[in-house]
């Protein structure tokens, strides 16, 4: 880890030697969520074909893509709500406002991807060339955070450099320009660089600034995966499924193999079948249509052999067991459910027990994330710090079961222990202004139906005196 910005002087190699293996580990998980497997298990080729180079079998399974998109839809696919703790009655409005104006969600999910692959993401709070508040989210790699040198979870700076794309999308090109930029929570230092875009070493800087840090604090917020004592990096999930990822395709293009010759077998037959090639000299079958068999000949056949498939698949089961425990995912989140296993809300959130808690981990570390993402916007939006404190309502992103909300929401109200408007609120996901526009049209709906009954008490308009 980094515990001071001399990795950016002159003469030094860049990117710097400690971080490379974070880097390439990187650039092997992006390569595997984009199903570009065979350039991560180049070993798996060597096993597969040995002295047949020339055949080309590739099965791709990419679950690192599913895994990634599921985590992401399970935080995020279901939009949480915003409120604020210190102004109750507005503060919902503000932050649902402020969190549309800026796509807030929409780069939490790709935060959320890039948490699941990467172990990182990164968010950066900005305002544009015309004043507007913006977020981004920016690519781990280009991301090297300065730890204190007493404790390795503390960040002193964000550094973030990175090369220009056109040069960076041209692996040819040797003249380049890194651009750098140091945050700290008092000002943002901005640097440029000669250099090529896939590294090298540094020279002085070619531009040099400094720009006051107006928000008073870090512009540039960190959300880790799951974390450990010792770094400041996260871990992701792809990691520990990577042997089994790696077997699994192995297996499934071992059985196409397999099949591939099944279904274009070889045959054998008397050697009387044979005849002289005239342009080649060799000697070839010619079978036809028809093939008559002489007493002392022998019948013609395909060659073929028992494969032992069935063990092959058996490998396959045990391994995508040993997968569903390691991604700590099961078959149901996959849309695998069993009839009669899952016909209520609550019978499903028991199949969904260990995502669900693995998603309850992700969200200790997003939820303070985004909280001070919002809280910076909010402060780059003309708010003041401490008239803030956003709080955000997670959901579980599950499909809800309205009947089964319902009738616990009725059993609450009935047992005496929830009032009407607490329970509605809870049922269907109500606001506290939705719930009360909520009350008010059934109170006059109630109404309107008394007056309409015809047991309800007639008004004359007159006096009753008792006179006939």
């Amino acid at each position: 880890m980094l515990t001071n910005l001399d990795f950016l002087g002159n003469g030094r190699l860049w990117p710097p030697k400690s971080e490379r293996k974070r880097l390439q580990r990187y650039r092997d998980n992006r390569l595997l969520f984009q199903g570009e497997h065979h350039e991560v298990f180049k070993e798996i080729w060597q096993r597969l074909f040995r002295v047949e180079w020339q055949l080309s079998v590739e099965i791709v399974l990419n679950w690192p893509k599913r895994l990634s998109t599921l985590w992401a839809d399970l935080l995020i696919g279901e939009r949480p709500s915003l409120s604020d703790s210190k102004d109750k009655e507005n503060g919902s409005v503000y932050f649902e406002g402020l969190a549309d104006k800026i796509n807030l969600w929409k780069s939490a999910y790709i935060a959320a991807i890039d948490t699941s692959r990467y172990g990182d993401s990164v968010f950066k709070v900005r305002r544009d060339d015309k004043g507007n508040v913006k977020i981004s989210v920016i690519p781990p790699e280009f991301w090297f955070p300065i730890v204190s040198p007493t404790d390795a979870k503390e960040i002193t700076h964000h550094v973030i450099a990175w090369p220009s794309l056109k040069d960076y999308e041209n692996p040819l090109n040797t003249d380049g320009t890194l651009h750098v930029e140091v945050h700290t929570p008092e000002a943002i230092g901005y640097r440029e660089y000669k250099l090529p875009p896939h590294g090298g070493t540094l020279g002085a800087p070619i531009a040099e600034s400094m720009e006051e840090n107006t928000a008073g604090r870090m512009l540039i917020v960190h959300c880790p995966g799951l974390e450990t004592s010792d770094t400041v990096y996260g871990m992701d999930d792809y990691d520990d499924l990577t042997s089994v990822m790696q077997e699994l395709e192995v297996r499934f293009a071992q059985v196409a193999k397999v099949l591939d010759k099944h279904g274009d077998p070889k045959m054998y037959g008397p050697s009387s079948v044979l005849v002289k090639d005239e342009m080649t000299g060799k000697l070839k079958a010619d079978v036809g249509d028809y093939w008559p068999v002489d007493d002392e000949e022998s019948p013609p056949g395909y060659i073929v052999w028992n494969a032992q498939l069935e063990h092959s698949f058996t490998q396959i089961k045990g391994l995508m067991e040993q997968f569903y425990m390691l991604s700590e995912t099961s078959p149901a989140v996959f849309g695998k459910i069993e009839s009669g296993l899952a016909e209520s809300g609550s019978a499903l959130k028991r199949l969904f027990m260990a995502p669900l808690a693995k998603v309850n981990r992700v969200r200790m570390n997003f939820d303070p994330a985004l909280r001070e993402v919002l809280t910076i916007a909010a402060i780059l939006d003309g708010k003041d710090e401490n008239s803030i404190v956003p709080v955000i309502g997670w959901k579980d992103g599950l499909p809800d079961d309205e009947a089964e909300q319902v009738n616990m929401a009725s059993t609450a109200v009935s047992a005496g222990i929830s009032s009407k408007r607490s329970a509605m609120k809870r049922a269907f996901g109500l606001d506290d202004e939705q719930t009360d526009e909520e009350m008010r049209q059934i109170e006059a709906e109630s109404k309107a139906e008394m007056l309409d009954s015809p047991d309800a008490p007639l008004d004359d308009g007159g006096d009753d005196n008792g006179d006939e």
